[in-house]
């Protein structure tokens, strides 16, 4: 069922894609995700089901017991430039159970997803709110200066990519 995973101080990361993710897994994300956006438990569920396809990942950090530390989805995007149109990883809905916030387990996470992106020789993006960038550059990821569009909309938030972009303008095909 789960494609990889890895035990790293008694915390587990399970890599899944999202057509084999159990009812189980799906109902503990929720109860995370719940916990930093507050919307319904019906309106997380569609959410997931409406912008993740079948092969999207989940990437969760679990302790011994089962206990779902920190989570993160991983989705195929296309990226235009000027030049180029290239697939890229992108990383969303990052976040670790509040009981633990402070304690390095989102750098862990985040460390562990970068881990996964180069093993796989992959380019990985990542949006986030300007406030967030710092965090997620103590995990290597390089902050994007260019002008984005999302979807036809400006993006006026942080860009990350694991590995530096230096095209002055990019279009991404979807949220996530």
């Amino acid at each position: 069922m789960y494609s990889l995973s890895r035990v790293f101080m008694n915390i587990t990361f399970f890599n899944v894609m999202h057509q084999e993710l159990n009812t189980s897994d799906l109902n503990k994300i929720i109860a995370l995700k719940m916990q930093h956006w507050s919307y319904p438990e019906h309106e997380q569920k569609g959410w997931i089901d409406h912008n993740l396809l079948p092969n999207d990942h989940h990437l969760l950090m679990k302790d011994e017991k089962g206990s779902l530390l920190a989570y993160l989805n991983l989705v195929n995007v296309i990226i235009n430039t000027e030049s180029y149109c290239n697939e890229f990883v992108g990383i969303g809905n990052v976040c670790v159970d509040r009981t633990l916030q402070g304690k390095g387990y989102g750098l862990i996470l985040m460390q562990y997803c970068m881990f996964m992106i180069n093993k796989n020789d992959l380019s990985g993006l990542l949006l986030c709110k300007t406030h967030l960038a710092s965090f997620y550059q103590k995990a290597g990821w390089k902050l994007y200066n260019g002008s984005v569009k999302l979807m036809d909309t400006d993006f006026n938030e942080a860009v990350l990519f694991s590995k530096l972009l230096t095209a002055n303008q990019i279009f991404i095909n979807k949220s996530f």
